[in-house]
């Protein structure tokens, strides 16, 4: 799995390049992550909710870490 930040883009609008080659591959890709530098450096179990929306290939998640203390 791939996770970003908010200020990153992986590719401009219209090119899906780079969706396409991850995800040929089973590589997940999630997009638009807040708080990263809170569990940057850290051991963590991530969860990502999706929703369920019929007739789309993607969704916005609950994206939930779990800090080892």
């Amino acid at each position: 799995m791939l996770g970003v930040d908010s200020t990153i883009r992986v590719e401009e609008p219209g090119n899906m390049a780079t969706h396409d080659t991850l995800l040929r591959k089973d590589i997940p890709l999630i997009e638009r992550l807040a708080n990263l530098d809170k569990v940057m450096g850290k051991r963590f179990l991530f969860f990502g909710f999706p929703l369920r929306i019929k007739g789309l290939d993607s969704s916005p998640i609950r994206a939930v870490a779990l800090v080892k203390k």
